[in-house]
């Protein structure tokens, strides 16, 4: 992951970008944040993490299908959605 900033409505790299980029490559910027509006952490996910299995350890096994249930749905959903949305065949 590359780190930039925002100045004066442009983004500034804070560091060289990989010699594999070429011109022309578009990339994504995303920004992220806590809940306080501070740029997330490693210490910070690190955290997240752990509560989240915590939180995981205390499922019941009905809980957890219930969980595991949901995931394949939404994955179900999600891949529909997408076929829906993207043509089999590029067009000519």
């Amino acid at each position: 992951m590359i780190e930039a900033v925002i100045r004066n409505g442009s983004v500034e790299l804070l560091e060289a970008v990989p010699p594999d980029w070429a011109d022309g490559l578009r990339v994504v910027i995303d920004r992220s944040i806590d809940a306080d509006n501070n740029v997330e952490t490693t210490q910070n996910i690190d955290q997240w993490y752990e509560e989240w299995c915590r939180s995981a350890e205390k499922l019941d096994s009905a809980e957890h299908q219930k969980f595991l249930q949901v995931i394949e749905e939404h994955r179900q959903e999600q891949k529909a959605l997408m076929l829906s949305e993207q043509p089999l065949w590029p067009s000519t």
